[in-house]
C-alpha cells in the first residue's frame, strides 16, 4: 500500500501522505475525531471518537454541506435523506468506506 514494491522495485511512498490529508479532511467532516493513527507500509490504524451528538446538532443545510463534499447531493434534498446522511456523518463504517474515495 504505502511502501516498496517487492517485484518492481516501485515506490509507493507517497501514498502515505494522501492518507494522512484524507484521514485529516474527513475528520472535518465526519462527527468523528481523529485521535490517533498510524500508517505501515502495508496497512493502517486508526483511532477515533464518534461523536453523534455532534451531528445531531447540525443544522439541515450543515448536513447537506459536509454530506456534499464528499457525495453526490441532489437539488433537492428530502428531509428523510438528510436524515439519513446526518447518522452517517457520526457512522464508523461510512468514514472509513469514504476513505478510499
Amino acid at each position: 500500500m504505502c511502501g516498496k514494491d517487492r517485484f518492481t522495485g516501485k515506490s509507493f511512498e507517497h501514498r502515505r501522505q494522501w492518507l494522512e490529508d484524507r484521514l485529516i479532511l474527513l475528520s472535518g467532516i465526519f462527527a468523528i475525531d481523529l485521535m490517533a493513527y498510524a500508517i505501515m507500509s502495508n496497512h493502517y490504524h486508526v483511532v477515533v471518537e464518534l461523536k453523534p451528538e455532534q451531528a445531531s446538532a447540525l443544522s439541515d443545510d450543515e448536513v447537506i454541506e459536509r454530506w456534499g463534499n464528499l457525495y453526490n447531493v441532489p437539488d433537492t434534498t428530502s428531509v428523510s435523506a438528510i436524515a439519513i446522511w446526518r447518522e452517517r456523518l457520526a457512522d464508523l463504517s461510512w468514514f472509513m468506506r469514504s476513505e478510499c474515495r
